[in-house]
Protein backbone atom coordinates (compact mmCIF):
# COMPACT_ATOMS: atom_id res chain seq x y z
CA UNK A 1 0.00 0.00 0.00
CA UNK A 2 1.46 3.31 -1.08
CA UNK A 3 0.32 6.20 1.09
CA UNK A 4 -1.14 9.20 -0.73
CA UNK A 5 -0.62 11.41 2.34
CA UNK A 6 1.41 14.60 1.99
CA UNK A 7 2.52 17.47 4.17
CA UNK A 8 -0.02 20.30 3.93
CA UNK A 9 0.94 23.95 4.31
CA UNK A 10 3.92 25.32 6.19
CA UNK A 11 4.54 25.40 9.94
CA UNK A 12 2.42 28.23 11.36
CA UNK A 13 -0.14 28.28 8.51
CA UNK A 14 -3.76 28.64 9.65
CA UNK A 15 -5.93 26.36 7.48
CA UNK A 16 -9.62 25.61 6.96
CA UNK A 17 -10.05 21.84 6.74
CA UNK A 18 -12.75 19.20 6.37
CA UNK A 19 -11.56 16.16 8.31
CA UNK A 20 -12.99 12.75 9.19
CA UNK A 21 -12.02 11.25 12.55
CA UNK A 22 -10.38 7.80 12.24
CA UNK A 23 -9.36 7.35 15.89
CA UNK A 24 -9.80 9.20 19.19
CA UNK A 25 -7.24 7.94 21.70
CA UNK A 26 -7.42 9.03 25.33
CA UNK A 27 -3.97 9.87 26.66
CA UNK A 28 -2.98 10.48 30.27
CA UNK A 29 -0.43 13.29 30.41
CA UNK A 30 1.33 15.49 32.93
CA UNK A 31 -1.58 17.97 32.91
CA UNK A 32 -4.36 15.35 32.97
CA UNK A 33 -6.33 13.55 30.29
CA UNK A 34 -6.40 14.61 26.67
CA UNK A 35 -7.61 13.06 23.43
CA UNK A 36 -5.38 12.50 20.42
CA UNK A 37 -7.49 12.61 17.26
CA UNK A 38 -6.16 10.94 14.12
CA UNK A 39 -8.03 12.28 11.09
CA UNK A 40 -7.86 12.37 7.30
CA UNK A 41 -9.07 14.68 4.55
CA UNK A 42 -10.67 13.69 1.23
CA UNK A 43 -7.23 13.29 -0.39
CA UNK A 44 -5.95 10.88 2.26
CA UNK A 45 -3.72 13.37 4.07
CA UNK A 46 -3.30 12.56 7.78
CA UNK A 47 -3.85 15.12 10.55
CA UNK A 48 -3.23 14.76 14.30
CA UNK A 49 -4.85 17.01 16.92
CA UNK A 50 -4.46 16.53 20.68
CA UNK A 51 -6.74 18.44 23.02
CA UNK A 52 -8.09 18.23 26.54
CA UNK A 53 -11.13 20.38 25.73
CA UNK A 54 -13.21 17.89 23.72
CA UNK A 55 -13.43 14.44 22.19
CA UNK A 56 -14.67 14.20 18.62
CA UNK A 57 -16.79 11.27 17.46
CA UNK A 58 -15.00 8.60 15.44
CA UNK A 59 -16.44 8.37 11.92
CA UNK A 60 -17.85 11.92 11.92
CA UNK A 61 -16.63 14.61 9.52
CA UNK A 62 -15.90 18.08 10.90
CA UNK A 63 -15.20 21.45 9.30
CA UNK A 64 -12.43 22.98 11.36
CA UNK A 65 -9.78 25.65 11.41
CA UNK A 66 -6.34 24.89 12.80
CA UNK A 67 -2.68 25.86 12.75
CA UNK A 68 0.03 23.52 11.43
CA UNK A 69 2.24 22.86 14.46
CA UNK A 70 4.68 20.40 12.88
CA UNK A 71 5.20 17.85 10.15
CA UNK A 72 6.33 14.34 10.99
CA UNK A 73 6.63 10.94 9.32
CA UNK A 74 5.21 7.91 11.15
CA UNK A 75 5.79 4.46 9.66
CA UNK A 76 6.44 6.04 6.27
CA UNK A 77 3.28 8.21 6.31
CA UNK A 78 3.55 12.02 6.43
CA UNK A 79 1.48 13.49 9.27
CA UNK A 80 0.34 17.07 9.84
CA UNK A 81 0.06 18.04 13.52
CA UNK A 82 -2.54 20.69 14.32
CA UNK A 83 -2.90 23.10 17.23
CA UNK A 84 -5.42 25.78 18.24
CA UNK A 85 -8.29 24.07 16.36
CA UNK A 86 -11.85 25.35 16.34
CA UNK A 87 -14.78 23.31 15.08
CA UNK A 88 -16.93 25.25 12.63
CA UNK A 89 -19.67 22.67 12.03
CA UNK A 90 -20.36 19.04 12.83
Amino acid sequence: DESTAEFIGAIGDRLDLVLTVDKAIEVEGYYGKSTMHIMHDCLGNVFIWSTSSKTLTVGNTYTMRGTIKQHSIYQGTPQNFLTRCTIKTK
